[in-house]
């Protein structure tokens, strides 16, 4: 879904730049665990290499002390007699940079339960919001039902200690606020707005003191290929206009 890959079963599979500077971005800073050896071990990934597997190369120190340069997928077949099913794709480096630590993709997989410290995508921002904007009378039913099965007062530890947790919901005292009001200018007077459910009503107002903007511009971030001049210019003078 984030590179919008397709045949993805394919073994001549390969990312472009903006694939793998975009893959690269996600990957920085995540624990991975490695799944071909029997011993568990994890890194932190630093980079993603811009050579696949088949090309990139690090320097072997063979058992005699010579070093000779090894690409990473000839490295995987002599020592885990391990074909890689996409050797045409790009290696994760783990651990400090210079110390030339590279992984085939294939064989890691992302450590779960990892904090993301990374911008959420729209979609992300929206599931989040859906999943943690509720009402007080949700969100209160949640919190009971979780203290009730999280069944603290039979908690062997909680009892050594002495303590007891009670299942009311703590109450306290507070205040609504009055809202604050918007004074309109009009042709005639001037008059007060108090809005309604936080929503101030502007049909038929107008600003208390208008202001003449005489220089001004407008940018545009939307590819060439998308918005035409002309669009641009039917946009300005309809807002010259308002």
């Amino acid at each position: 879904e984030l590179l919008d890959l397709r045949n993805i079963d394919s073994e001549n599979i390969q990312l472009n730049d903006t694939q793998r500077a975009r893959l690269s971005k996600e990957l920085k800073g995540l624990k991975i665990e490695i799944t071909h050896s029997q011993i568990p071990r994890k890194y932190r990934v630093c980079n993603l290499t811009r050579r696949s597997a088949q090309l990139q190369c690090f320097p072997l120190q063979l058992e005699n002390g010579q070093t000779v340069e090894c690409t990473v997928a000839k490295f995987f077949l002599d020592k885990y007699r391990m074909r890689l099913k996409y050797p045409g794709l790009a290696c994760l480096q783990v651990g400090q940079e210079h110390k030339h630590t590279y992984l085939p993709m294939e064989v890691c997989r992302i450590v779960p339960g990892q904090r993301c410290l990374k911008k959420l995508t729209d979609m992300q921002t929206s599931t989040m919001i859906k999943a943690t904007a509720r009402s007080a009378p949700d969100r209160e039913r949640e919190i009971r039902n979780l203290i009730s099965k999280a069944d603290f007062n039979n908690d062997p530890f909680i009892k050594e200690f002495g303590l007891e947790v009670s299942t009311r919901m703590m109450e306290t005292q507070g205040r609504v606020l009055n809202p604050p009001k918007l004074e309109y200018g009009t042709r005639n007077a001037r008059t007060f707005t108090i809005p309604s459910q936080g929503v101030w009503d502007m049909r038929g107002k107008q600003f208390f003191q208008g202001m003449t903007i005489k220089d001004w511009a407008i940018a545009c971030f939307t590819p060439q290929q998308s918005v035409k001049p002309q669009d641009l210019k039917n946009f300005v003078d309809r807002l010259t206009q308002i």
